[in-house]
């Protein structure tokens, strides 16, 4: 699956170097278009001289970057790790109903997802004393499961009705 992003303005001085810049526009893209679990990292710049990593421009002035470019002021991207970003995030190591913590502040569940009705056996306090071997279920955010980083994200606006919660169930 190829992804298209409409082009992004990030802020930059010409003297500046490009690993600042290209960090800056990580940071824009990856908020609005991936989950914080599964970030992409590795970028593409294609410029006249041909494609060229992000890492490998990383000491470069923007400007020498700007002088090699087929249109003015405007860096072609490619995303570049579509294999390594689903193996990564320490976060997938943590029990689902566990990975609150280690969302950032701004990875918040929308007022438009619908909170979902909870199926017979969800006890919403687990502290409870259970019968042995009685199956329940934990409320966990939606949010919680990156799913491939790219379509359970805080700014997902389709399909038009977006789950807040998904019951586990846990034995």
């Amino acid at each position: 699956v190829t992804e298209q992003w409409p082009p992004q303005t990030i802020a930059g001085a010409p003297s500046e170097i490009f690993d600042r810049v290209a960090q800056r526009f990580r940071v824009q893209v990856n908020r609005e278009y991936r989950h914080p679990f599964l970030p992409s990292l590795r970028f593409d710049a294609i410029l006249k001289s041909g494609r060229v990593s992000f890492n490998e421009l990383a000491d470069r002035p923007l400007v020498d970057i700007l002088a090699d470019l087929t249109e003015e002021r405007v860096v072609p991207y490619d995303l570049n790790d579509i294999m390594e970003v689903y193996t990564q995030s320490p976060a997938l190591f943590l029990p689902h109903w566990e990975r609150g913590c280690a969302l950032p502040e701004w990875c918040t569940t929308p007022d438009h997802w619908i909170e979902p009705i909870p199926p017979p056996g969800y006890i919403e306090h687990p502290s409870m004393p259970l019968e042995r071997k009685m199956p329940y279920y934990k409320k966990v955010p939606t949010l919680h499961f990156p799913g491939r980083g790219q379509h359970i994200v805080a700014s997902a606006k389709r399909p038009d009705i977006i789950s807040r919660s998904i019951f586990v169930p846990v034995e």
